[in-house]
């Protein structure tokens, strides 16, 4: 019995239960570590294609109710090494949105948003942003035609963990600011 399907079984039960699968997981598949590349070194590990492919279908089908950046970056030490002693993890918060793109094409920008940020504040019960005088914002600007170029020169992290630089991808964050309105 798989996860997935506890899952369901849980939530046609009525249980108050919801899941998350990181955006690494609905990307890519067990067939980028054959070259033993460490930024593909994941926890959970990278899945084969079937189960990409029924991750990608739970997340379409609301079974999988958000996706996370699972951003966890590391230092050039714990990745450029033999891959069994590579720490397990991928920085990947400056391209969630781009990556998310990429993994689920199909999903209209509004469900991307609510995938990323507003499903996740609902379940946490958090309170949405209101974009108001006197409210405290924190919000993400983005062009959903424009592309990203990730490369070292302009990745903010101090590591560099990230298996798509030198790559373009559609998407482009233009800013994130917290601020008083």
């Amino acid at each position: 019995i798989s996860g997935l399907e506890i899952l369901q079984h849980l939530k046609s039960s009525g249980l108050p239960v919801s899941a998350d699968v990181s955006i690494s997981h609905l990307l890519f598949n067990d067939k980028e570590i054959l070259d033993y590349d460490s930024n593909f070194k994941l926890s959970p590990p990278l899945g084969n294609e079937e189960t990409q492919h029924k991750l990608r279908e739970a997340v379409l089908s609301g079974l999988i109710d958000t996706v996370s950046a699972d951003h966890d970056p590391h230092e050039v030490e714990s990745k450029q090494c033999e891959f069994h002693l590579a720490k397990s993890g991928m920085s990947s918060i400056q391209g969630a949105f781009s990556l998310l793109m990429e993994a689920m094409p199909s999903l209209p920008h509004t469900r991307l948003v609510e995938l990323l940020s507003s499903k996740p504040r609902e379940i946490l019960r958090m309170k949405s942003p209101l974009f108001l005088e006197g409210e405290t914002v924190d919000y993400t600007l983005f062009k959903p035609d424009g592309n990203s170029e990730f490369s070292t020169s302009n990745w903010a992290s101090e590591s560099t963990n990230f298996p798509k630089f030198g790559s373009s991808l559609k998407g482009k964050v233009i800013m994130t600011a917290i601020t008083t309105l």
